[in-house]
């Protein structure tokens, strides 16, 4: 019976199947890591959004409990809807005091 040679390398069928895996896994990785490029922007205006959501939640629930609309953010603090009493609580006011002003005219807080 004939002996069968040994094979010097791959095949091209081969070849083109690895090339063909390689490039599926590299645009994987692509469009998986592209858009973490941008997430700190992403976190940063979702992080705003839900604060003004907060805000101008508060705003309404003040306005229902005490038939007045707010003034601005001292007045959520003075009616004891935002904490100030540890010195983080009053950083905290005084960098939402920087970052968001109330509109009389919309009834909300909008960013500056």
């Amino acid at each position: 019976m004939p002996r069968r040679e040994s094979r010097q390398g791959f095949s091209l069928l081969e070849t083109v199947a690895a090339v063909v895996i390689l490039v599926v896994v590299a645009a994987a990785t692509v469009l998986t890591v592209a858009p973490m490029s941008h997430h700190g922007d992403t976190a940063m205006d979702r992080m705003s959004l839900q604060e003004l959501a907060t805000l101008n939640s508060l705003a309404h629930a003040y306005r229902a409990q005490h038939g007045a609309a707010v003034a601005g953010l001292e007045t959520l603090r003075d009616a004891g809807y935002i904490a100030t009493r540890t010195p983080r609580e009053q950083a905290r006011f005084r960098q939402l005091q920087s970052r968001y002003v109330f509109d009389p005219a919309t009834g909300g807080f909008h960013v500056r």
